[in-house]
């Protein structure tokens, strides 16, 4: 039985807070605070600007800058989904992407007809659902209904979930695990 090598991310979204106390050279205490605030707020970084959105019916799709290959530009596509139960509950769902393309190669599919390009790192992940956190403040200061900005103003996370593609059926290094 062979170690994987473990690779440290020099992307404080991408740290666990261990990592993120090493980087500041103190006890993973003293900056407790500082990185739970960064993590649920985005707090002291630096958030990539929305490359393309779709408000449809309250739902918001939108698509963030993966970096480039083979001379395209990447990007990610992230879905805030409102949902009400049959109880009238509210509550919204984010689905965020863990990968750029997909590998399983399903014909009726664009993003399995383009194939795995990269998988993202958890920084990136991150990212996703701080950009997706931007949106919903953004939508409870123009329109409490949920115009501008999605129809989750004012409702709650009820479930994070990976991707539309099968990124479920190919991940288990759990990536990003407990980020959210």
């Amino acid at each position: 039985m062979t170690e994987s090598a473990v690779t440290v991310s020099t992307d404080p979204l991408g740290m666990t807070l261990g990592d993120f106390a090493a980087m500041r050279k103190t006890h993973p205490q003293a900056v407790r605070d500082e990185y739970k605030r960064m993590m649920r707020r985005g707090e002291g970084v630096a958030l990539p600007a929305i490359l393309r959105r779709v408000d449809d019916e309250g739902t918001v799709k939108f698509c963030l800058p993966a970096g480039e290959a083979n001379g395209q530009q990447l990007e990610t596509e992230s879905v805030i989904i409102p949902m009400t139960s049959y109880r009238g509950t509210d509550w919204c769902t984010l689905c965020v992407s863990s990968q750029v393309g997909c590998r399983m190669g399903c014909t009726f599919c664009e993003t399995g007809r383009m194939g795995l390009l990269r998988n993202l790192t958890a920084g990136e992940i991150v990212r996703q659902r701080l950009v997706a956190r931007t949106i919903r403040t953004e939508a409870k200061g123009l329109n409490a209904e949920g115009g501008g900005g999605g129809g989750c103003a004012g409702r709650w996370w009820a479930e994070v979930f990976f991707g539309w593609y099968s990124e479920h059926c190919v991940h288990g290094d759990g990536r990003a695990a407990g980020q959210f």
